[in-house]
């Protein structure tokens, strides 16, 4: 069966929608037999993350070799899987045509169909819908084993979130709150403030319009009654860092898990580490494929719990496009105007309800 992706024959220059459209192309290709080990999925909604952008210009820590299909998770139904296949990772039994939600630790979502390791395939959460399960994978897993794994937050402490209108920042604000945490999140502009404060639920929420770390320090300390952060969660790196700095609490937890503000060089001065007894701790969800998939289960299986339960929503999807415009949604994405996520859809995206999805598999 034919079906198309996209790839990166060359790198681009910058962030603009020329130049990513100079890079990126629409391939076809022609699939072949299942192997005993893996899912085939064919691919409704993609999800959009900074890390694409990063490795599409190459900036990202892993380059991989050109040509290659950038994208990190995905939402779709099964199509068949191999006899050594039972389960999804989140412990819920493969069945055709079930809707599932997938994950792409080396890159490769910008595709119409994709063979994958049943390790990488999730359920997706009751009532949700294609573009919502396509978004959720990545920020998810990645907020909730900073939050969990690494950081073991505990109920009524206080966490400070950069970043929070994002996709892992707006994950790691909901995860936080249905953990019991109180939250303390940043922003930029009265639209996203209101997005983070009222639809997520955040105790507090900061603008980061213009960085003034002097006052946003006195803030933070306000609003904990001059106690400071137990654990911050930063998406953004830069200037932000420095605000965590100056607010940590004795035996806190600084985690990071992204650079969309774009500086990388910026980190907690190992004297306040020292003195405040804190942790300094990176998490790349990705890894834990490789090095440590029980992680991968467990954390899979407590969101599963945590959003068929109501206590964690869905993303926010704040655009869509189709693949074919995979260049101008990822010029949309990096002028750092996005509420939520964005996604890609395929052809395969008639509309955005799972209801029905064996019924249109069979028409293939």
């Amino acid at each position: 069966m034919e079906y198309r992706k996209v790839m990166v024959e060359k790198l681009a220059a910058d962030f603009q929608e020329k130049s990513l459209g100079e890079a990126l192309n629409i391939v076809s290709c022609i699939d072949g037999e299942i192997r005993e080990n893996h899912v085939r999925i064919q691919i409704h909604a993609i999800g959009l993350n900074f890390a694409d952008l990063l490795m599409t210009t190459g900036r990202y820590q892993e380059r991989p070799s050109l040509p290659f299909t950038p994208g990190a998770e995905a939402c779709g139904i099964v199509m068949g899987f191999g006899s050594h296949c039972t389960h999804t990772a989140d412990g819920i039994p493969l069945k055709v045509g079930a809707a599932v939600m997938v994950a792409f630790p080396s890159g490769g979502a910008y595709t119409e169909q994709a063979d994958v390791s049943s390790d990488n395939v999730f359920s997706l959460p009751r009532g949700w819908t294609f573009t919502e399960g396509a978004g959720f994978v990545v920020a998810a897993g990645t907020a909730f084993v900073a939050l969990d794994e690494r950081a073991h937050v505990k109920p009524d402490e206080w966490v400070l979130v950069s970043g929070a209108s994002g996709g892992t920042g707006s994950l790691a604000v909901s995860i936080a709150k249905a953990m019991n945490a109180r939250v303390i999140a940043t922003a930029r502009g009265q639209e996203k403030i209101e997005f983070v404060q009222k639809a997520l639920g955040a105790d507090a929420v900061l603008d980061v319009t213009k960085v003034d770390v002097g006052s946003l320090v006195n803030k933070v300390k306000e609003i904990t009654g001059g106690k400071g952060i137990d654990v911050a969660i930063d998406t953004v790196g830069g200037d932000l860092m420095k605000v965590c700095s100056k607010c940590l609490k004795w035996n806190s937890r600084v985690i990071i898990v992204g650079f969309a503000g774009g500086a990388i060089s910026a980190s907690v001065p190992p004297n306040v580490l020292l003195v405040k007894n804190a942790s300094l701790i990176g998490v790349y969800w990705g890894s834990y494929f490789k090095n440590d998939k029980e992680v991968i289960h467990r954390s899979s299986r407590l969101l599963r719990e945590f959003a068929e339960c109501g206590s964690l929503k869905p993303p926010k999807i704040c655009a869509i496009f189709a693949i074919e415009n995979a260049a101008q949604a990822l010029a949309f994405m990096a002028k750092g105007k996005v509420i939520g996520k964005v996604v890609l859809t395929t052809r395969y995206f008639v509309n955005d309800s799972v209801s029905g999805t064996s019924r249109m598999l069979s028409k293939l």
